[in-house]
């Protein structure tokens, strides 16, 4: 009975380790999440007045993905949440849509799964959903340059690749050589609005932290800690999520290249102040971003519902009010 109660708990130590070890890795914590209840909200009357309000002064529509399908694809909607038109929907995951500044286009990754090292490619369209096709192979996180000649994507978590879209080819310009960052990850680039800086995340200093190098020195700027910088359309801000000393594990800030100023732009507390997927338009008037409730984080599954920020006014309007994820808000202008 003693070897019996013996062999008992030493098989309960070990699965109890086992399992703690799994969810470590990350190939058990699905089947050990508590699972969070679907969102019941709905626009009150004053959100609904804000709304109204809003979709009469913003410079146009809002793109972003979603997995309201049952996978991700691209999609348009008003200001006001209302008219919501799929714009391309294929059986991958569409993913990460940029807009170009003129409204013509919109470029975005395809990819074969929502698994992080999941083989993707860069895709563009028209604004519409028309005339699809494919641009580059092995990539993602695509964006537009400030003039719209060059989508520029991340390949293989390393490097940033640019392609010009009325000569083709592709080339690497960052880290093209540098040193620096030869065995560290390289991910969601964005380059600068004069073409000069690209701002990205790396684990270099820890997971994650935001980088800016200089593309023609070389030189490199250790931002902060956190992720997904954005540009300021002048050049000369940077909004990124912080994730220390925040209100809910993350916020969106502002960062002033020349002092080094840091400012809150949208960090909120519950029920939904776990932002993410930040935007700077029209100008710099507006900050879109989508947020998500206390508890939830993955960006594949948790609810995040899209909002807008009023920049100048320092007004919030949530836009979507549903059971999906809603991500990576863009300005389509209107023509």
């Amino acid at each position: 009975m003693s070897n019996l109660r013996t062999v008992v708990v030493l098989f309960t130590v070990l699965s109890v380790g086992g399992i703690a070890a799994g969810m470590k890795l990350g190939f058990l914590s699905k089947f050990f999440e508590r699972p969070l209840p679907p969102s019941d909200e709905a626009a009150s009357e004053q959100d609904s007045a804000d709304l109204a309000e809003l979709v009469q002064q913003f410079p146009g529509k809002i793109v972003f993905d979603s997995n309201r399908s049952g996978s991700f694809g691209i999609y348009s909607m008003r200001a006001d949440g209302s008219a919501v038109q799929e714009l391309f929907n294929s059986e991958q995951e569409d993913i990460y849509p940029d807009v170009s500044r003129d409204g013509e286009h919109i470029v975005f990754a395809r990819a074969e799964s929502n698994q992080r090292t999941a083989k993707s490619s860069i895709w563009i369209m028209q604004s519409d959903g028309s005339d699809s096709r494919k641009l580059a192979d092995d990539g993602t996180f695509p964006s537009f340059s400030a003039d719209g000649s060059t989508v520029y994507f991340e390949r293989g978590r390393a490097k940033v690749i640019a392609v010009e879209l009325d000569k083709g080819g592709e080339r690497e310009i960052f880290p093209a050589g540098s040193k620096d960052f030869g065995s560290y990850d390289v991910i969601k680039p964005r380059v600068s609005p004069d073409g000069i800086s690209v701002a990205f995340i790396s684990d270099k200093k820890g997971r994650w932290n935001t980088w800016i190098a200089n593309l023609q020195t070389g030189e490199l700027q250790h931002l902060h800690e956190g992720c997904e910088p954005a540009w300021f359309p002048d050049g000369e801000a940077l909004a990124w999520i912080k994730t220390s000393g925040t209100n809910e594990r993350s916020g969106m800030y502002r960062y002033g290249l020349s002092d080094k100023s840091i400012k809150a732009l949208a960090d909120y507390g519950p029920p939904r102040g776990h932002e993410y997927f930040p935007t700077i338009a029209a100008g710099g008037k507006y900050l879109l971003f989508a947020s998500c409730r206390e508890g939830e984080h993955d960006h594949i599954t948790a609810n995040y519902q899209i909002f807008v920020k009023d920049i100048e006014n320092d007004k919030r309007f949530r836009i979507t009010f549903d059971n999906y994820t809603n991500r990576w808000p863009k300005l389509l202008p209107s023509n």
